[in-house]
């Protein structure tokens, strides 16, 4: 499946900026369930089970994404899992007698706000190639817009009644770096595409690649003249690695129930 802002595209009917076309039908699933949806659906279903179940629900690409060094589809699938906790909150609440655990099975990619850009969206866009700044002297011009400490504003990004941001490319956007990266080109803008995904059949692989798709994230057609290529850290190319770092867990429920609450 596609991606929070993919999909939103295709259900806003606005091409995300740089495309003409939709992820969605460009993988032939142009009407695609968000996850909060189909946790309420497996909520209806499981609830007639009053013996109890166990429900596990995935946002996988957040993972996935952050491989793929994509900080915009990261965060919006991000907004998508934490509405899918917020359902399963509210059906705690009523029930009683229910359980949410919330965590990761680990961390990818060293995914870090490191700044806030400065300048705006139309300077950033007009900004020319970096990938020829090779001598360390030079700073390149896209590195010249990540505003730190005081520079970095507090952005304001404009949420639709779907909930979520309508662009992540405003003014004084979050920057994210990455800390066990892969080499890619970056741009700080959100890309039209994503990376061809591992799991589809040859058949759209060959078809998304003939459509400009790339198959790792150095490999997106559309960042090789605008960006900035950064080489990664972690072992091979191809993409950002886990990392050691630490992951939260989280727990919520209610009892009403003499003897059976929780702190």
């Amino acid at each position: 499946m596609n991606v929070a802002l993919d999909k939103l595209a295709k259900r806003r009917g606005v091409p995300l900026p740089g495309s003409s076309t939709f992820v969605v039908d460009d993988y032939h699933a142009p009407n695609q369930p968000m996850l909060e949806e189909m946790t309420g659906a497996a909520l209806n279903v499981l609830k007639r089970y009053r013996r109890g179940f166990i429900l596990m629900v995935e946002g996988a690409h957040i993972d996935k994404q952050s491989h793929a060094m994509d900080a915009d589809r990261a965060i919006d699938d991000t907004i998508e899992f934490d509405n899918s906790v917020a359902l399963a909150q509210r059906f705690a609440q009523d029930d009683g007698e229910t359980l949410v655990l919330v965590l990761a099975d680990h961390e990818c990619s060293g995914f870090s706000i490191i700044g806030g850009l400065t300048g705006g969206v139309s300077a950033l866009r007009a900004l020319p190639s970096d990938t020829g700044t090779l001598d360390p002297a030079t700073q390149p011009a896209r590195q010249k817009v990540v505003g730190t400490y005081d520079a970095a504003s507090f952005p304001r990004y404009n949420i639709l009644p779907d909930g979520y941001p309508e662009t992540l490319d405003i003014d004084g956007k979050l920057l994210v770096g990455f800390g066990a990266s892969g080499d890619r080109f970056e741009t700080w803008l959100q890309k039209p595409t994503t990376i061809i995904d591992s799991l589809l059949s040859s058949e759209i692989k060959t078809e998304l690649g003939g459509k400009g798709y790339g198959a790792q994230p150095a490999d997106r057609n559309e960042d090789k003249t605008v960006g900035e290529f950064l080489r990664g850290q972690a072992v091979g190319h191809d993409q950002a690695v886990h990392t050691a770092a630490d992951i939260p867990v989280s727990a919520f429920a209610v009892s009403r129930r003499p003897g059976r609450g929780f702190p």
